[in-house]
């Protein structure tokens, strides 16, 4: 099965052709996985060129992904093709990108600030560079190919994709394509099952609390985390709130609301319990049947008190008996974290990194690297000595 599902991914991927394209035939991807959003539709290809798209499309990336950074390195050191944009035919010469918006997006509006002098001097030859270039072109007829080079690309880390556009991304290629959650790790191996599993879960999850009348409105990608990094992370909580596999919804909506009013707040407000390690690890003890009582005085006291007030440290500690008193450990967790830890560190994009990075980004990626090399040795040390 494995091997069957890397062959069509070959295949397809032997669709890709080389062309020369000037950035003028060239039209960003409004759909793009990183621009996704609650309730944001899908544009259809007949408008995709229309300028008030692009528009909106530019300024999207501008602010969500950040495209900054990019374009000083293009300005300075021109547009590497290495690493080649994949497109796809709208109509004669003209393509929308299927990989590579950010960097399209980048070229845009590097040309725009020269055509309008605020960036006065730009090199003739990167200006050449940037006007004409070689790209891919897809030209076989995958409706699922978008998903499968994006994936391939983004979610071991070019440009890693925060977590509710890759969930979304998931839920889509999983409607789109009819695969099961395990084809579709054969196609992502860099994601692993056990997280595309997670991410599609707490999507749903998250789509059904914005449905909520009094809190959903206070929901936007950002607390993706309650779900994500508390509920489906802890199978107590979990149940608490009565997942079901079969309908992907929470039975328990009283328990989601009572949720959704410890963990969000108004604008400019704090929630009474933030996305932390500690929530969720005092909430999934909280549940408990044989903590009942102690339930039941915090969901009192997190109800009655202004958020400033609420002391979150009090159960924590009353809970695991004393302040010094350390987690149960669980060690296959750890082993789970060191593996991602592993995979995450071999699929490090060094090249691209060279290519595409500032100077002071170098030289923070190295000092974090050198930063783990010291705790890896020390913590082999420590183990062997045990």
């Amino acid at each position: 099965m494995q091997k069957q599902e890397k062959l069509k991914v070959s295949e397809e991927l032997a669709n890709l052709k080389p062309i020369r394209v000037t950035l003028d035939q060239v039209f960003l991807d409004p759909n793009n996985p990183r621009l996704a959003a609650p309730g944001k539709e899908k544009v259809p290809d007949s408008r995709i060129t229309e300028e008030s798209v692009q528009n909106r499309c530019l300024e999207e990336m501008r602010k969500i992904v950040g495209i900054d950074d990019l374009r000083e390195s293009i300005k300075t050191s021109g547009f590497w093709t290495v690493d080649r944009v994949v497109l796809r035919e709208l109509k004669p010469n003209q393509y929308v990108v299927v990989e590579g918006n950010r960097r399209i997006a980048a070229l845009k509006t590097l040309k725009q600030s020269y055509e309008n002098g605020t960036t006065p001097e730009l090199d003739s030859k990167i200006l050449k560079g940037i006007e004409k270039f070689e790209a891919l072109l897809y030209k076989g007829a995958n409706p699922d190919i978008g998903w499968i080079i994006q994936g391939f690309r983004h979610t071991p880390g070019i440009e890693p994709w925060k977590k509710y556009p890759t969930a979304k991304f998931l839920v889509e290629f999983v409607k789109t394509s009819g695969k099961s959650i395990t084809e579709i790790a054969l196609i992502f191996p860099s994601i692993g099952r056990s997280t595309i599993g997670l991410l599609i879960r707490s999507y749903y999850g998250f789509e059904q609390a914005k449905e909520d009348e009094d809190f959903g409105d206070r929901l936007d990608p950002e607390k993706f985390g309650l779900f994500s990094e508390i509920i489906f992370k802890k199978p107590n909580l979990r149940d608490w709130l009565e997942w079901d596999e079969r309908t992907r919804r929470f039975k328990n909506e009283e328990g989601l609301k009572k949720f959704l009013s410890w963990t969000t707040s108004e604008k400019k407000q704090k929630p009474k319990l933030t996305i932390s390690p500690q929530t969720r690890d005092l909430l999934s003890e909280l549940v408990k049947p044989e903590n009942k009582e102690l339930f039941e005085r915090f969901e009192r006291e997190v109800e009655e008190v202004k958020p400033e007030d609420f002391d979150i440290g009090k159960y924590y500690k009353e809970i695991f008996k004393e302040k010094e008193k350390r987690l149960p450990i669980d060690i296959p967790e750890i082993i789970r974290n060191l593996k991602e830890m592993e995979k995450q560190i071999s699929i490090l994009p060094i090249a691209h990194v060279q290519l595409e990075a500032t100077k002071e980004q170098r030289t923070e990626i190295l000092k974090i690297l050198e930063r783990l090399m010291t705790f890896i040795q020390r913590q082999i040390k420590n183990l062997k000595n045990i």
